[in-house]
């Protein structure tokens, strides 16, 4: 039987069989293996594969003799001097991604037991040339020049060296879709506006952010866009923070600063804009707030940033616990590339096994918990729609991060007496998201109980303060 006959078997078999329970495939047509018997694929790095056994069974003898030949006559044959094949642990091995095919159908041709195969889109990211910008310090001098052509002056001459890299990475090599997930304090805010200016042309622009940071956002576009002749990109009339619904749109606005939980009241006034096309240039700051695709907020958001030109998503956690939080993030910047999150589930979020067994969770209800093949989406993230760097790696000349009490003597005696209402108040209160947050601490009810009386305390010495004023008057 010729290779091909065999590859188009094999296809066929994994259409056909059926999940079970982790690590268990059976299927109908299925007839040369055991039930339990199974090989696992998985991305390890940018040039190697991982293979382990996962099956729920011991592996057969004749899988053993044959495993083994495969392996030895791959660790033998050295490739730049290096084995083809190495050991990671018991059961567990790698091979070069080159070999990866190569040794999955030799495996398959000699004993056809069912296995979990590396998707092919993780393969090709690996394979057609590396799009990750995450090691690069700096550009070479053509990409300076076309960075230089797109960007404002000021905002050319202020970036970082990395920072340029991460403009033009998602700017010119992922066409403005794209997930920023630098650490905080390495710029992803003047990144994200280097990869809009830089589609000025499709403008006006949306920024979507939590509330606490919209005059923030407002500032920065201000503050970076300008020219070598000093002159506004931006006018001030021209960036509109957006309070709420009763206030039209101005109709000079290049700019539009939203928060997340406005978007929902006034989705249907940001859809008429650009003649009833929407936005074609959009940030998403702190996209995780994204992670649950079912909330108001999600379902107002994500198909704007679906149908956008350029998505510019920003987070310093993309996933704040599980990766099933990434799917919706992934989703909007290529859709084609992550269609399908029960596929995105199975693969990278382990299952709950006593979920299923105590009688089975539908998928939506969110029952896989932890991650599996966690090293393989990480270099699909980076290869495929993701820039990350770390302070440690860019930032080497900075000390290490030190903590200090400063007071700040307050001489308005008015902004005095509102800190300590505000402060006492806080304490007080018995209900809302602070009080619920700070209650879960570490011995809360002593920390409460503290903060109380130091609240009573300032609140009475600011009283004795004004008391003395209004004597000596």
């Amino acid at each position: 039987m010729d290779e091909q006959l065999m590859q188009q078997q094999h296809m066929q078999h994994q259409q056909q069989r059926q999940r079970i329970e982790p690590g268990t495939y059976v299927s109908e047509s299925y007839q040369p293996g055991s039930y339990g018997q199974e090989i696992s694929y998985s991305l390890l790095n940018r040039g190697e594969v991982e293979v382990k056994w996962t099956g729920d069974g011991a592996p057969s003898q004749p899988f053993v003799q044959e495993f083994n030949r495969l392996l030895n006559l791959y660790a033998s044959n050295k490739y730049e001097g290096k084995p083809r094949m190495r050991a990671l642990a018991k059961n567990s091995f790698a091979i070069l991604v080159s070999d990866y095919r190569n040794f999955r159908n030799a495996l398959w041709n000699a004993i056809k037991i069912p296995t979990l195969d590396v998707p092919e889109m993780a393969i090709q990211a690996v394979t057609m040339g590396s799009s990750d910008a995450s090691e690069k310090q700096s550009l070479p001098q053509d990409e300076l020049d076309w960075l230089c052509s797109k960007l404002p002056h000021m905002l050319f001459q202020t970036l970082a060296p990395f920072q340029k890299v991460g403009v033009f990475w998602g700017a010119s090599t992922k066409n403005g879709r794209c997930l920023i997930a630098d650490e905080p304090g390495l710029g992803k805010t003047i990144q994200s506006i280097g990869i809009a200016a830089a589609y000025q042309h499709e403008w006006p622009l949306l920024v979507i952010t939590p509330s606490s940071a919209r005059y923030h956002w407002e500032t920065e576009l201000l503050k970076w866009l300008e020219d070598e002749h000093g002159n506004k990109v931006l006018q001030p009339n021209e960036v509109q923070v957006m309070l709420g619904g009763a206030k039209p749109i101005n109709p000079s606005m290049r700019a539009l600063v939203v928060s997340y939980d406005l978007v929902d009241r006034v989705k249907e006034q940001l859809m008429q804009v650009n003649g009833g096309q929407g936005f074609k240039v959009v940030i998403a700051d702190e996209c995780h707030m994204l992670k649950n695709q079912n909330t108001k907020r999600a379902k107002a958001i994500l198909p704007m940033l679906r149908n956008a030109t350029r998505s510019i998503l920003l987070s310093g956690t993309p996933a704040l616990s599980r990766p099933k939080e990434l799917w919706s993030q992934l989703n909007v910047i290529d859709s084609n590339a992550w269609p399908s999150y029960s596929k995105f589930c199975k693969r990278y979020c382990c299952t709950d096994k006593k979920k299923e067994e105590q009688g089975g969770a539908a998928e939506d209800e969110g029952y896989k918990r932890n991650a599996s093949n966690v090293m393989e989406l990480h270099a699909l993230l980076r290869e495929n729609c993701m820039i990350r760097r770390h302070k440690s790696d860019i930032l080497k000349g900075l000390p290490p991060k030190t903590r200090s009490h400063v007071q700040c003597e307050i001489e308005d005696n008015s902004v005095k007496n509102k800190l300590a209402h505000d402060l006492y108040t806080f304490v007080e209160r018995q209900s809302g998201d602070s009080v619920r947050t700070f209650s879960q601490a570490k011995d809360s009810k002593k920390k409460l109980s503290e903060l109380q009386k130091i609240s009573a305390q300032v609140s009475m010495q600011l009283q004795q303060q004004q008391q003395l004023q209004e004597e000596q008057k």
